[in-house]
């Protein structure tokens, strides 16, 4: 999709296929997610976030099993909880604190703009 940000923004809940990069993005806008896994690599991520209460991970599609995990994530205690914890694992400075080291990496090898 062309705007990409659009849609997260006015998103309440995904399902995403994969643990790889976009787990981040669902913590940087804030969406609680429900989270299939395509490949063995990426359970190292899924195990990791698992902790949190933000992500359901599903092992087998099944749709009872998308049921629960869905009313669980969209009850509202739940789902306040969810969001706190994203906000408290990103807090949406990254790119300005990248930019940063870079320009200072910039005038140490004394490269200009």
């Amino acid at each position: 999709p062309k705007n990409i940000k659009n849609i997260f923004l006015n998103s309440k809940l995904a399902l995403i296929g994969g643990g790889g990069s976009l787990i981040y993005e669902m913590i940087r806008f804030r969406i609680p997610f429900l989270v299939i896994k395509r490949v063995n690599h990426q359970l190292k991520n899924i195990n990791f976030f698992k902790k949190f209460k933000f992500l359901s991970y599903i092992n087998n599609l099944d749709v009872n099993e998308l049921d629960i995990k869905i009313k669980y994530l969209l009850d509202n205690k739940n789902y306040k909880k969810s969001i706190e914890e994203m906000r408290n694992i990103v807090d949406g400075k990254g790119r300005k604190r990248v930019s940063q080291i870079i320009l200072d990496l910039c005038k140490k090898w004394k490269i200009q703009k």
